[in-house]
Parts: C-alpha cells; structure tokens; sequence
C-alpha cells in the first residue's frame, strides 16, 4: 500500500515492499572499488561499509551474468558465458571451493558493451568472434585491476 510523505516544497510517494529483513535477503548491491578501503588519497571514503568480499559463488556470478545479455543481444552466448566465468574462478588448491571473481566478469560484459557502441563494428556482434577477445589485450589490462 502506497504511503505518502509530504514536505513543504514537495509531495514523495514511496510504496512499502517489506520489510528490512525481507528486502536484505532479495536485494545485493555490489560497489566496486579500485582503491583500498582505507587508502588515504582515494576520492571516495570507504571505511565506514563493511566490506564483505570481493569475489562471488558460482550461483551469484551466473545470477551477475543475467543481469546484462538480453540489453545487449547476447541472450543466447553460452560459450561467452561460460568462458567468462572460467576466466572469473579463482582456485585456492585442494579441498577449497572455487570463487568467482565479480570484476572479471564485469569485464566481460563491459568489453560487450564497448563493442556495440564503437563506429565500424557490425552489429549484431558474433559469439565466436567474441569469444577469442576474452584473452584479448583489452580484456586482459582489465584484469589487471581485478586480481
């Protein structure tokens, strides 16, 4: 049920979804950082969020990945997919579960992004020769960031 909330200048609608607990356990943000949490220079201050973790579950990365194709058209890339996510794991040796790391595969979907927009590119863009620009050189200084 829509609740109204009225301040001088402005009427603001809001509709009540649920509450606290229920919206935590459906709604994930994820930020991503290119600075330390607590690096003195950064332009942004990160100290007072906890910082969780800065990889995913093989669950979470495919749940990441169904965030973007059908935007971009690559509804169907499977083979896409599913290097990306080999790209993405992080093996820490026997008797440990693989992690997955989020900005490897943010990678991925950006390289896609960039793609679709740059003059003299054919659209729709093609899996297979997509696939190969995934150890490409753009992708890989991309990486750099990331592990």
């Amino acid at each position: 049920m829509p609740t109204t909330a009225t301040t001088p200048a402005t009427s603001l609608s809001a509709k009540t979804i649920g509450s606290t607990d229920e919206i935590e356990r459906e709604v994930k943000v994820v930020i991503a950082t290119t600075y330390a949490l607590g690096t003195p220079d950064s332009p942004v201050v990160f100290e007072g969020i906890m910082h969780e973790q800065p990889d995913a579950t093989r669950e979470e990365i495919f749940n990441l990945w169904e965030l973007f194709p059908e935007s971009l058209g690559i509804k169907d890339w499977e083979k896409y997919r599913d290097t990306l996510v080999d790209i993405s794991a992080i093996n820490d040796g026997p008797g440990t579960s693989f992690r997955y790391q989020i900005g490897a595969m943010m990678a991925g979907i950006r390289l896609v992004a960039h793609l679709k927009r740059r003059p003299g590119i054919s659209v729709p863009l093609k899996e297979e020769e997509l696939v190969p620009a995934l150890r490409g050189a753009s992708m890989i200084e991309q990486l750099k960031r990331c592990f």
